[in-house]
């Protein structure tokens, strides 16, 4: 086994309440301005009013960014960007799934390193780390809070630019499940089965390691046994954090050893009708199973 490079997020909080650790880090790190990037749904119901809070208490003053749509795309990135530069902020401060996420990602990457967010598109296409990122989670599924790479979709092209990228990597994770407990059953259902993809490609990946093994495996038993459980009961607060834990493990598992067919796979779909990723591959993975040719490391977890 040659030598390995493994990517993880700094600093994450988990848990009931989470939230509450946040400004205490913001201030360790002299953060003073910052940027909410989230889309219109949660800037309506308050979730971006109460991360704002926990900014305040931190002393940053910050600003909102709500047009963020699923599977962002370059004119959404664009106005972000620019809204990031004129305000000349210091974080930026993802609220949200992988969509919010991937547009601070992309945000981050183009305010520190200049040009258009086209120029990144492939593998460590940037010089410099991307100004720093606070991802607030608020679904169980993508695991882009805890991921090296981001997506950004080209219309014009009907396509996905994939970014993969270790100057795009989170500074601080917040996976609180007070933002979760109002997620909808199919909603719940459609994430926890993007998280479960996740980790079953990192154990069939040709990049797996012991170490992302380890990480596939926990997850792919962990969603078994508590995905069911927090789609039949969306209050129940163990089944969520355990969900919680799951696509982050899962995330940081796949990130480091790849993906195989499960997650590209259903891209025409989501660029074609803005289709939801995580229902898209949750609708493609039993026709990619045929495809791996992998041997499951982690038999009986199901």
């Amino acid at each position: 086994m040659g030598a390995e490079r493994i990517n993880a997020v700094k600093t994450s909080f988990f848990g009931k309440g989470a939230l509450s650790l946040l400004p205490a880090e913001l201030k360790k790190m002299g953060i003073r301005r910052g940027l909410i990037v989230t889309d219109r749904f949660l800037y309506e119901t308050g979730a971006a009013d109460r991360v704002g809070r926990a900014l305040l208490d931190a002393g940053v003053e910050y600003a909102i960014y709500y047009q963020v749509k699923p599977n962002p795309t370059i004119d959404v990135v664009n106005e972000c960007i620019d809204a990031a530069r004129g305000l000349g902020v210091d974080v930026l401060v993802a609220v949200g799934g992988g969509s919010a996420i991937d547009t601070a990602k992309a945000v981050s990457i183009v305010v520190a390193n200049g040009g258009s967010v086209e120029d990144y598109e492939g593998v460590n296409k940037s010089s410099r780390a991307g100004i720093p990122i606070v991802a607030v989670n608020t679904t169980a599924g993508t695991g882009s809070e805890v991921t090296s790479f981001y997506i950004v979709t080209d219309p014009e092209k009907h396509s996905k630019m994939a970014m993969v990228d270790a100057n795009c990597m989170v500074s601080i994770a917040v996976n609180d499940i007070d933002f979760m407990m109002s997620m909808p059953p199919k909603l719940t259902a459609a994430t926890g089965m993007d998280a479960l993809t996740h980790a079953i490609e990192a154990v069939l990946a040709k990049g797996a390691t012991p170490l992302t093994d380890k990480d596939a495996c926990w997850a792919i038993e962990v969603i078994a046994q508590n995905l069911p459980r927090a789609v039949a009961d969306g209050s129940c607060e163990e089944a969520r954090t355990m969900m919680a834990y799951a696509e982050n493990v899962a995330g940081m598992a796949f990130s480091n050893a790849g993906l195989g067919w499960f997650t590209p796979w259903p891209t025409p779909w989501a660029v074609t009708i803005t289709f939801p990723t995580a229902s898209a591959t949750r609708c493609s993975s039993p026709m990619c199973w045929s495809s791996t040719g992998g041997r499951p490391r982690c038999a009986g977890a199901l």
